[in-house]
């Protein structure tokens, strides 16, 4: 869906250098959730308000193609924030925890499962069989990780 959103070089016409997007699925009372952590970087410093203008542009944007696709979202689950301290993001769009409403993170799922619990492993298979082929971690431009030797050697930049 994020990338419908995006496609087009729709981030690089506004000065985006880089981004990435966590897939964070969470097991409630009845039924799963999933949502997304993601981080955008510009290649210049943006003000408060030009921060707001995209956030609100990506937004409309965003919900525009889940109707178009036919997907149920609202402007209530799209939640943005300015960050300068960008080990503080990181931490963000990386946590594997458990929520305060109680719900259970992958993560908190395999503890228990290695803790003998069986309903925990039923929820694993689960979570599995909806993540099948599904990206959880996607990073673009600056955001990328480094390419290491054997990498650089494949690509023939060595």
């Amino acid at each position: 869906m994020l990338a419908a959103t995006l496609k087009g070089g729709w981030l690089k016409r506004r000065g985006v250098a880089g981004s990435a997007r966590a897939i964070e699925p969470k097991r409630g009372d009845a039924a799963w959730h999933v949502h997304a952590h993601s981080l955008i970087v510009f290649s210049e410093t943006k003000s408060r308000d030009d921060s707001l203008a995209f956030a609100l542009a990506l937004r409309e944007r965003f919900l525009q193609q889940a109707e178009r696709l036919g997907i149920d979202a609202g402007p209530q689950g799209q939640h943005v924030r300015v960050v300068t301290d960008l080990s503080r993001a990181v931490d963000y769009i990386t946590k594997e925890r458990v929520s305060a409403n109680g719900t259970n993170s992958a993560s908190r799922l395999w503890a228990s499962v290695h803790a003998g619990d069986a309903d925990a492993l039923s929820l694993i298979h689960d979570l599995e069989a909806g993540a099948f082929r599904r990206r959880a971690w996607e990073a673009t431009g600056v955001c990328q990780p480094p390419l290491d030797f054997d990498d650089l050697l494949r690509a023939g930049a060595v």
